[in-house]
């Protein structure tokens, strides 16, 4: 059980990234460094920094624990002054601190729903973490055995962008200090960062009522509450996004160095996850405007903007770099009619295409000016099942008449609502799942609190108003409770509760302790291969292109084709996916056909309820 231990060397490993952060912030921006503006752009820098120096070891072929170790030790080492002076400031501020009623009315929710949030942190991924346990941990366990990054020709996932990934890989490379738990706090604190961002904005650009009312509104999202508890990486996205917004409405009204700090975090922003790309534009539009303001010419504007997007790129680029090398495309899977791709093809791009397009209700105008409805009243239409967390509450949706009531408030809060109405239609035509609009929420989160200053005397509009907000708390409270209860016995008996709660994970077991090392498995209708310690690979055919079911016959070809590679078993998830299928694809009928002509054997079906649709089958010879 890691997770007394994660508790502990999480905030020293978050520490020396802040301090780090804060000795390069001191070359490339000062004006940055007082107050919270140093720990949140330090701490973004410092993350980013360690994330780089963990991908640097994978393609060194040096992923060892003890060269991890020694990456984190270096930067405490050169950031010691600033750890210091971060501390020393810390203990000040903490002796002077004066709790209001007021405050405590904010802090005590807010502590309440953190612990929940650190629970389910701290547990094992399980059933509410798919893409945890098939890539965004599993890939790097992947890296983790053979010490170096290397191309994964089974997952399109594994060429993505990995900045929030390499920081799993830390955790993941030292269970002695946390191991998975450690892991996950990392997208647990990028959250948490997150809302102390929205605050910070509040404070400086609108009043410190409206930083404390965004940072709320943010954290009453049932989404952003579920997200916290997983391996994901919406919420690094988020996170370096909002401090781009902070950059530029620093720069707005001070110029100075704000716009590199703005494409800095862009850039990370961009390594974090491909759709994060577009905001760079997006971003760049805002600094021309600011620019042109400040009565800088439109040559000018022009060139700070064009400097802002190469800035980025430029820091995002080792990722697409990678991409390009194993794949020959640098946004692979996506745009496949202008740069192909390996192991891809035009079918299954336009599969690919389609899976991310079916969310939403639609694209026509209608719908787009029905998304704000929408996506409050139907939100499991923009999520993957139409689960409890996938909400975003109702506070949004309630702000909208009274931001009309006061006529989208003073400049800077129109800023921000053009930023927000542009995110939201690039989300609309690019997929309109709701976890890729998390960076949108947390900068309307920002106007939600700056609406509270606008409405004035207007009581009965700010009682709506709050009213939304308690309503959302306390939803997101009892969502965000009743997952902590689920997760709490993953703290004291990790594999109980994974028996307990993940489907596969009985399969996973077996595979581990009765077969044999040099046992190789497919995995088919389903992707979650974290838990298993044998080499494995993504049978399905929406996946890639190296099994060549369209040449197979029959079962026998099929069957005969995975042994020649090394298949020894498959493991089957009947539950779910393409084997529940009215009309199922080649790769499920010969499964099928396999079954009946004895050649899959099943060698393990659990008799746990939740898992008897997910067996284990031995590949057997054609007679």
């Amino acid at each position: 059980m890691h997770s007394p231990i994660a508790i502990i060397s999480f905030p020293i490993i978050l520490l020396i990234c802040c301090g780090f952060g804060r000795r390069v912030l001191r070359l490339l921006a000062p004006e940055a460094l007082p107050g919270y503006k140093g720990l949140l752009f330090g701490a973004a820098i410092g993350l980013g920094a360690l994330s780089y120096l963990i991908m640097a070891l994978g393609l060194l072929r040096a992923l060892y624990w003890w060269a991890a170790l020694a990456i984190v030790a270096a930067l405490a080492a050169v950031s010691a002054r600033d750890i210091e002076d971060l501390l020393v400031s810390a203990f000040s501020r903490a002796r002077s601190w004066k709790i209001s009623a007021g405050a405590l009315v904010v802090a005590i929710p807010l502590a309440a729903l953190g612990c929940v949030a650190l629970i389910g942190a701290l547990a094992p991924p399980s059933v509410n973490d798919w893409d945890t346990l098939a890539y965004h941990f599993a890939v790097p366990a992947l890296y983790i055995k053979a010490h170096a990054i290397h191309y994964v020709p089974f997952t399109s996932h594994s060429n993505l962008p990995f900045l929030m990934e390499m920081l799993y890989t830390l955790g993941l490379l030292m269970p002695a200090a946390g191991g998975i738990a450690l892991a996950k706090l990392f997208h647990l604190a990028v959250g948490a960062l997150t809302a102390l961002t929205i605050y910070a904005i509040g404070k400086k650009h609108f009043s410190p009522r409206a930083g404390v009312v965004g940072a709320v509104v943010f954290t009453a999202v049932p989404l952003i509450a579920w997200e916290a508890t997983t391996g994901y990486i919406d919420l690094g996205a988020a996170f370096f996004i909002t401090l781009a917004v902070f950059a530029l409405l620093n720069h707005r009204d001070d110029g100075g160095r704000w716009g590199v700090l703005a494409a800095v975090c862009l850039g990370l922003a961009a390594a974090t996850k491909t759709t994060a790309l577009a905001y760079i534009p997006l971003c760049g539009i805002w600094l021309i405007w600011n620019d042109i303001r400040r009565g800088r010419g439109p040559t000018r504007a022009l060139s700070s903007a064009a400097g802002l997007c190469l800035l980025a790129l430029a820091i995002a680029s080792p990722w697409y770099i990678k991409s390009y090398v194993y794949t020959g495309n640098p946004v692979y899977p996506f745009l496949y009619d202008t740069f192909a791709g390996k192991n891809w093809n035009a079918h299954l791009a336009e599969v690919y295409r389609a899976s991310q397009m079916k969310f939403g209700m639609g694209a026509s105008l209608d719908s787009l000016a029905l998304a704000p409805w929408n996506l409050t009243m139907y939100a499991g239409r923009f999520f993957d099942s139409d689960v409890l967390f996938a909400s975003i509450g109702p506070v949004f949706l309630a702000s909208l008449p009274l931001l009309a009531a006061v006529r989208f408030g003073r400049p800077k809060l129109r800023a921000v609502l053009l930023f927000i109405a542009a995110a939201g239609i690039i989300w609309f035509y690019m997929t309109q799942q709701s976890r890729y609009l998390i960076p949108a929420i947390a900068v309307g989160a920002v106007a939600v609190g700056a609406l509270v200053d606008e409405l004035g005397n207007l009581r009965l509009a700010k009682a709506l108003l709050f009213t939304s907000i308690g309503c959302a708390w306390a939803w997101t409270m009892i969502i965000a409770g009743y997952m902590a209860v689920k997760a709490a016995p993953g703290l004291v008996n990790p594999e109980s509760y994974l028996a307990e709660t993940l489907d596969i994970y009985p399969a996973c077991q077996y595979i581990n302790r009765e077969l044999p090392r040099e046992a190789g498995i497919i995995l088919i209708a389903d992707t979650r291969g974290f838990y298993l310690d044998r080499d494995y690979f993504w049978g399905d055919e929406i996946h890639h292109t190296l099994i060549p079911y369209d040449r197979f016959r029959g079962a026998a070809d099929m069957v005969g084709f995975l042994r020649s590679k090394g298949v020894t078993h498959a493991l089957v998830n009947f539950g779910i996916g393409p084997m529940r299928a009215p009309d199922p694809p080649k790769s499920a009928r010969l499964v099928y056909e396999a079954i009946r002509q004895g050649l899959f054997r099943p060698e393990f079906h659990s008799e746990a309820a939740r898992a008897r649709s997910v067996i284990v089958f031995s590949l057997q010879a054609s007679p």
